[in-house]
């Protein structure tokens, strides 16, 4: 994307995603795992986020004019436009 040459460019880079419809087992085994981890302290920096989460972080980021490129990585979507 970036070698595109857009005038401003933000990628949103969020960890596992909690997906209320998610068809994959493996998916779904994975975010249980990963948040009974996380409730112990296990683990805290790949804890799974909601997908309503990201959504609201592209949309705050979207609306900010912005010139360049930068990336929103994991813990930074969850406090993004606050």
């Amino acid at each position: 994307m970036e070698a595109l040459g857009f005038e401003g460019l933000t990628i949103v880079q969020p960890p596992s995603l909690i997906r209320k419809h998610a068809k994959r087992p493996l998916e779904t085994i994975s975010v249980k795992a990963l948040q009974l981890l996380n409730a112990v302290g296990l683990f805290r920096s790949m804890a799974p986020i909601s997908t309503e989460t990201v959504a609201h972080c592209m949309a705050e980021a979207g609306a900010e004019p912005f010139r360049g490129v930068r990336r929103i990585s994991k813990q930074a979507i969850r406090h993004f436009g606050k």
